[in-house]
């Protein structure tokens, strides 16, 4: 309840005047200490100077997080199809990679080595193998931090937290780069560690690899229809390496550097396709570009560039696409800088 007063005598108090406003606690016997004074309270409570005295005699204590439990949350936000293999040719791509291999490997081979023949295969381990730019000690330090992405505005993927997706297949991905390679590590189950070492003379390459030990059960698919013969009540998740190829295909038609992919199952070659480009007069641009803004300057349209592009795949078919690469500069204040990387 809230009351104005004036000039109230209370219990034999002088009260010369009271003109804030007070709240009362309801209660059956109201005292004088019952009434509080905001606007007193307000400047006994000065947030500036409780931090500076906390500061100064405060007992510090840490603010632990459980980085499983935000992990997973994040990976509901990569729940897509082949989330995983999109960041990391994203991110060989923003490393300037033009080559980029993934190799499968099963619980066993069969007696054959026709592709056909890994069918219903159970997946022991992902590995993907680019040859871009190997790490620098920023990319080591960045990697390790969740949500510090890439902050190169040339940049399609973004090694941070779309990295993180690598966590829906394995407990424990290790980075090779260079000279050096990364384990993460879980303690307790709720803590995240890295562990950064060199690596061996004899183990060092100019390029990076992401090894992904599978954590659940994953059957490898080749063909779309079920084979009957192993048929269970359990919910074993799969990979399609059908849809793998398709989604491959697809992939390199958005990359900037990206010119050859290849899958290998059990080092057998099953899916190759590469990319070539070409300046050429066979596509007329029907548009005299120049430079546009948006209004209040936000978006920059800086060129509109036509090219040709064959991709091919291995012993298969080729086709010949016009590409339309746009480039764009989009300009925020700080402000809004400030509000997204809150977010």
């Amino acid at each position: 309840m809230f009351l104005f007063f004036t000039a109230l005598p209370i219990a034999g108090v002088s009260v010369e005047k009271i003109n804030t406003c007070c709240c009362w606690r309801e209660s059956s016997s109201a005292h004088f200490s019952d009434y509080i004074n905001f606007d007193s309270m307000a400047e006994i409570l000065d947030p500036d100077k409780l931090r500076s005295k906390a500061l100064k005699n405060g007992q510090p204590t840490s603010t632990s997080i459980n980085i499983r439990r935000l992990i997973d949350r994040i990976l509901t936000h990569y729940s897509s199809d082949f989330v995983v293999f999109r960041e990391l040719i994203q991110n060989a791509d923003d490393a300037g990679a033009t080559s980029f291999h993934l190799e499968i490997k099963c619980d066993t081979s069969p007696a054959s080595s026709a592709e056909m023949n890994f069918n219903n295969r159970t997946i022991t381990e992902i590995r993907a193998i680019n040859n871009g730019h190997v790490f620098s000690t920023a990319d080591w330090q960045r990697v390790a931090t969740i949500a510090d992405g890439n902050i190169d505005p040339e940049s399609v993927g973004q090694f941070g937290v779309g990295f993180f997706s690598v966590f829906s297949y394995t407990e424990e991905p290790i980075i090779v780069s260079g000279k050096e390679y990364m384990i993460f590590i879980w303690q307790d189950n709720k803590f995240l560690q890295t562990l950064h070492h060199k690596l061996l003379v004899e183990q060092q390459t100019n390029t990076t690899s992401i090894i992904l030990k599978m954590r659940d059960k994953y059957i490898l698919r080749i063909e779309s229809i079920l084979d009957n013969s192993r048929i269970t009540n359990e919910d074993v998740p799969t990979i399609n390496l059908t849809q793998l190829k398709a989604y491959f295909a697809k992939a390199l038609s958005f990359t900037r550097n990206m010119m050859t992919l290849d899958i290998k199952v059990n080092q057998l070659l099953v899916f190759q396709m590469s990319k070539t480009k070409s300046n050429t007069s066979s596509i007329l641009n029907p548009f005299t570009f120049k430079p546009h803004r948006s209004i209040h300057n936000m978006l920059l349209l800086d060129s509109f560039v036509f090219t040709e592009q064959t991709f091919a795949i291995t012993n298969g078919p080729s086709i010949t696409l016009g590409h339309i690469a746009i480039e764009a500069h989009l300009n925020i204040d700080q402000q809004l800088r400030n509000y997204f990387q809150r977010i």
